[in-house]
């Protein structure tokens, strides 16, 4: 499922899952959980997010070769305008994560770096 954050006039599309996880895991070298309230951090995952979303819906990601449709920093500010629904959509999408057990939650993980390698 794609969610949507409305900043600056445009529907910016996110996508907060697998994909989204493991790019973040990957990046940071430590699980999402420890994200806390570092909104570096935060924004890093939304951009992310953001990305994994353009993905999902097979638009273009970037406007140019290495030229991305917004930045970090720019995800930064959108969390600062709009962080009521950045935090709606945050908690939404690990809410089904929270029943999962560890075992499922790697699993999981799994699965989707498999289809991401694919």
């Amino acid at each position: 499922m794609v969610d949507y954050i409305n900043w600056n006039g445009k529907d910016w599309p996110v996508k907060m899952a697998g994909a989204a996880i493991t790019e973040y895991e990957s990046k940071t070298g430590e699980p999402l959980f420890k994200i806390g309230s570092d909104m570096e951090k935060h924004a890093l995952f939304l951009w992310i997010a953001i990305k994994v979303a353009y993905r999902k819906l097979k638009e273009d990601f970037y406007i140019d070769r290495d030229v991305p449709v917004l930045t970090q920093e720019d995800c930064f500010w959108m969390i600062d305008e709009c962080y009521v629904k950045y935090m709606k959509i945050f908690g939404n999408s690990f809410a089904k994560l929270v029943n999962l057990t560890p075992e499922q939650l790697e699993e999981k993980t799994k699965e989707l770096q498999a289809k991401k390698n694919n």
